[in-house]
């Protein structure tokens, strides 16, 4: 017999081949040393295989895969909160403009107030009114 190809003794060892194959394959490799260090390495190969092979739960498995594959979500802020931002900023400038508006005009309305106290014989002003004497 010829030497076994590699797949043979690969069989061989898995016992994948058909009993008289086996038999044939025995027999050659306890008269050919090269055959037998082929199967040596590769009965080597298989133990080392088998030694570092470690039993895994398939569902443990596919949960530990996606989760490492999931990917990392950033902390966005959401539409209504980049709203409500927005709405508060607008606020803010529309409220301090609108104050200093109200201080311009008041300062106005002060001056106005002085002259027209100053130019009438006005004893007293408020937000009710003016109170003024007449000559009349």
């Amino acid at each position: 017999m010829n030497h076994p190809s590699f797949e043979d003794i690969s069989s061989f060892i898995d016992k994948e081949l058909p009993d008289w194959k086996i038999k044939e394959i025995e027999e050659h490799i306890n008269m050919c040393p090269t055959c037998k260090e082929i199967l040596n390495d590769l009965l080597l190969i298989e133990q080392g295989i088998k030694a570092s092979h470690i039993e895994f739960d398939t569902q443990t498995f596919t949960m530990e895969v996606l989760e490492k594959i999931r990917p990392k979500t950033e902390r966005r802020y959401n539409f209504r909160l980049k709203l409500a931002t927005i709405g508060l900023v607008i606020s803010l400038i529309f409220g301090t403009s609108l104050g200093i508006v109200r201080n311009r005009y008041r300062g106005n309305l002060d001056k106005g107030k002085q002259l027209l106290i100053s130019q009438h014989n006005i004893i007293s002003s408020g937000d009710m009114g003016v109170i003024f004497i007449s000559d009349r």
